[in-house]
């Protein structure tokens, strides 16, 4: 019987989060899906966020680029969901539908740390921190 891969969809908190040495989970999380021990993904809308986060605290622009390419590395990058396919995700913080959309169309648990976002996305998939995610791949 062949096995299953996890599959998850990174966050853009949890990517930077990552990059920025915030969280040693998240890292493990990512070299993980680098070395293909677990299947990342991630949207252009995440990778748009995380380098505009980025440069919001003030990372040099060299930097964010390494940062962009290692998270393109570890994650496979997926389109955007089409806006009008976002509208059925009916959440407090409407900026947050292309995330939520995108693991849902993937089937794939969304690794999280915002824990607003944790409550509104729970009605439609799985969600975990960082360290949960990692309790699931051992």
């Amino acid at each position: 019987m062949k096995s299953t891969k996890l599959k998850f969809f990174i966050d853009t908190t949890v990517a930077v989060s990552a990059l920025a040495g915030r969280n040693e989970e998240a890292w493990v999380l990512f070299e993980s899906g680098r070395r293909g021990l677990v299947s990342l993904f991630v949207n252009m809308f995440v990778l748009k966020e995380i380098r505009r986060t980025l440069k919001e605290l003030q990372i040099s622009q060299e930097k964010i680029n390494y940062g962009i390419e290692y998270v393109k590395e570890c994650c496979t990058v997926r389109k955007n969901i089409p806006k009008l396919d976002l509208l059925r995700y009916n959440i407090r913080d409407k900026n947050d539908r292309p995330i939520i959309a995108a693991a849902v169309n993937e089937s794939a648990i969304l690794v999280i740390e915002d824990s607003m976002l944790t409550e509104d996305a729970q009605k439609y998939i799985e969600c975990v921190t960082p360290k949960d995610a990692l309790k699931k791949l051992s």
